[in-house]
């Protein structure tokens, strides 16, 4: 099954969630995760210059949003499982994923962590 752009935008819809789209060829069945991001990176980034630094009346500071999808991706590119890492291991980890190019724009503050 072969998911045309237009039909990936439909699929996606405009609030960002993630979808799970199963592709059947050959006997060979595969998952692909989609998400689209733009709309969370576009917020980020006006967060980031307009210098908001709570996000819908949450009292903690925020410093980062990550997309699911692109959580993910890190996971699989490191051959780790974020849910099951212990705190300090998890912040040490995120750091160092949102300190990269691909993760600067997840960044929400411009304030060292």
């Amino acid at each position: 099954m072969t998911v045309t752009q237009k039909a990936r935008q439909a699929i996606l819809g405009a609030r960002g969630e993630v979808v799970s789209v199963v592709h059947v060829k050959d006997g060979t069945t595969t998952v692909e995760r989609a998400q689209d991001i733009e709309p969370v990176l576009a917020e980020n980034r006006l967060m980031r210059n307009e210098g908001v630094r709570k996000h819908h009346g949450k009292s903690a500071e925020m410093y980062a949003r990550v997309p699911n999808v692109l959580l993910e991706k890190w996971m699989r590119e490191d051959g780790v499982n974020a849910l099951a890492m212990r705190k300090g291991e998890f912040s040490k980890w995120i750091k160092r994923k949102l300190a990269t190019a691909e993760g600067s724009a997840c960044r929400v503050s411009d304030r060292a962590i």
